[in-house]
C-alpha cells in the first residue's frame, strides 16, 4: 500500500514538473529583423549593441517533434504505454504465481482472481487510453473545422 502511495505522489510531482513549471516567453521581431521581448529598448539613446541580450529557445522536444498539444498528449500517452508495458506483464506474472501458491485453497484463489481482474482493468485503461486520446483528438479538430465552415457560410 505504502508503495502505491509513493508511486502516485511521484507521478503528481512529475505531472506538476511538468504542466505548471514551463515559463510563457514571447518574443517579437523588431525593425531591424531580431527577435526580441522588447523593441522599444532599440530607440533608447543610452543603448549599446553589448547590452542587448538576445535569446533563442529551442523547443525540447526536438527538431522535428511537438508543435500543438493533440501530439503533445500523443507522446506522452506514448510513453506512458513503452512505461506500462513492462509492469502490466510482471503483473500478470505475478497472478500466474498467485494460482500456482493458491493450490486449491479458495481464499488464495479468490485473491489470486482479484490481482488479475484488476491487472486486467488496469491493462484495458493503459491500453485504451491511445486509442481514447485519439478519438477525443479526432473529434475536436472535426468540430473545429464544422465550426469554422460554419462561421465562414454565414459570414460570407
Amino acid at each position: 500500500m505504502k508503495f502505491f502511495k509513493t508511486l502516485t505522489i511521484a507521478i503528481l510531482f512529475c505531472f506538476v514538473l511538468i504542466t505548471i513549471l514551463p515559463v510563457n516567453v514571447s518574443a517579437k521581431i523588431c525593425p531591424d529583423g531580431k527577435e526580441r521581448v522588447d523593441c522599444s529598448i532599440l530607440n533608447d539613446p543610452g543603448t549599446t549593441k553589448t547590452n542587448i541580450i538576445e535569446v533563442k529557445i529551442k523547443n525540447p522536444l526536438g527538431a522535428g517533434g511537438v508543435s500543438t498539444v493533440p501530439q503533445f498528449i500523443d507522446k506522452i500517452l506514448d510513453l506512458a504505454i513503452q512505461i506500462a508495458l513492462p509492469i502490466l506483464t510482471l503483473a500478470i506474472v505475478y497472478c500466474g504465481f498467485l494460482f500456482v501458491k493458491a493450490q486449491g485453497n479458495p481464499e488464495e484463489l479468490t485473491k489470486a482472481k482479484t490481482a488479475l481482474l484488476y491487472t486486467l482493468i488496469g491493462a484495458a485503461i493503459i491500453l485504451g487510453a491511445k486509442v481514447i486520446g485519439s478519438f477525443v483528438t479526432d473529434t475536436v479538430t472535426d468540430l473545429g473545422a464544422t465550426a469554422m465552415l460554419i462561421i465562414n457560410h454565414y459570414m460570407i
